[in-house]
């Protein structure tokens, strides 16, 4: 439930594909230590303000960094062949959870002013919501999709 894995197959060599994670990584501002072909971030970056530049970034459609709703990243660069690479990535979404149990409880409060059967709709509906966007979008999709676009990108090995 808080941990998210995916296995992403891309076509270079691994030691390429680790660098351009590495860079992605550098440049959203998430922090890490590597050895080999793996990494495991040591710091990942905290939106307390919606106007911080750290929250928003170019490399995706929805334009939010997605590294600032997670706890930490870890990603292995597994050498399928001299051409193939499987990157293993493994996400803790401690963080977004926590995002989640606030938002909950937001909509127990605002449900505190309404009749019954529209509060239980409200908690209801505002919950499934909450951890659609923030667990399995924000916080697993965004990221694999984000990491994905950037190996397969042609100029990102500059």
């Amino acid at each position: 439930m808080m941990n998210r894995s995916y296995r992403i197959l891309c076509s270079l060599p691994a030691p390429t594909a680790f660098e351009r994670v590495k860079r992605l990584l550098s440049i959203e501002g998430v922090r890490y230590t590597f050895a080999d072909l793996s990494l495991r971030s040591t710091y990942t970056p905290i939106l307390l303000l919606n106007v911080q530049p750290v929250g928003y970034t170019r490399k995706n459609w929805v334009g939010i960094n997605p590294f600032t709703s997670v706890s930490s990243v870890e990603v292995r660069c597994e050498p399928k062949d001299d051409t193939t690479t499987i990157v293993a990535v493994d996400i803790d979404r401690r963080r977004a959870f926590m995002q989640v149990a606030f938002w909950i409880a937001c909509f127990f409060l605002a449900a505190s002013a309404l009749p019954e059967p529209a509060a239980a709709l409200l908690v209801f509906a505002g919950s499934i919501v909450a951890w659609s966007v923030e667990m399995e979008f924000v916080g697993g999709y965004l990221i694999k999709k984000e990491i994905s676009d950037y190996l397969e990108a042609p100029g990102s090995g500059k």
